[in-house]
């Protein structure tokens, strides 16, 4: 879905959650990139948000491609 939406033409941007399966956050990577789409991983975790845990996700996030994190 998130890929049809990129190759439709019809966002700027898409957001992500950086915990799903990294060869279908790879394969959506590829298709914003060639797209031009923007794309935005996000991490959530409701139950705490530590902080050393937390700026080890946005590096993660940069390595993995994000556009934003």
């Amino acid at each position: 879905m998130y890929a049809a939406a990129c190759e439709a033409g019809c966002v700027d941007l898409i957001g992500y959650e950086m915990s799903n399966a990294p060869a279908d956050l790879a394969r959506l990577r590829a298709v914003a990139t060639a797209q031009g789409v923007t794309l935005v991983l996000s991490y959530h975790d409701f139950d705490q948000t530590p902080v050393d845990a937390l700026v080890a996700k946005f590096v993660l996030a940069a390595q993995q491609g994000a556009d934003v994190a």
